[in-house]
């Protein structure tokens, strides 16, 4: 599942379970509708939860297709979650967002992580 909110501009993603086509079906309007309220690239915070489980095929697609797509999108993405899933990601998005700056937080960091996808620069490294 993908929940997602725009809080004031930042784009925060919550993953979990498996993710299939039908819910990239649902969030790909919803993030139109968010990114046309915004001028310019907006960051995006992606926390992944203990039970996300991954894509299936269908939804790995459409993930890299977004990606493509709106590659040029964001300014900064926070990555929070478990060691294992941020390994993996870091792999799959070096490629898709060259425009963005990426930090990755662990899941206690959230809060750091919120405040250095809007900009702030004495957080985490």
């Amino acid at each position: 599942m993908i929940h997602y909110d725009d809080e004031n501009g930042l784009l925060h993603l919550t993953l979990s379970g498996r993710l299939t086509t039908e819910d990239y079906d649902r969030f790909e309007p919803a993030f139109e509708r968010i990114r046309a309220r915004h001028e310019g690239r907006m960051p995006m915070l992606v926390e992944i939860t203990p039970e996300f489980d991954g894509w299936d095929v269908g939804a790995l697609w459409r993930d890299m297709q977004m990606g493509v797509e709106y590659r040029n999108a964001f300014s900064r993405i926070a990555m929070v979650g478990a060691q294992d899933w941020l390994d993996w990601a870091t792999r799959m998005a070096d490629g898709l967002f060259p425009q963005a700056e990426m930090r990755y937080f662990e899941p206690g960091d959230i809060a750091a992580a919120r405040a250095w996808a809007r900009g702030a620069a004495d957080m985490k490294e």
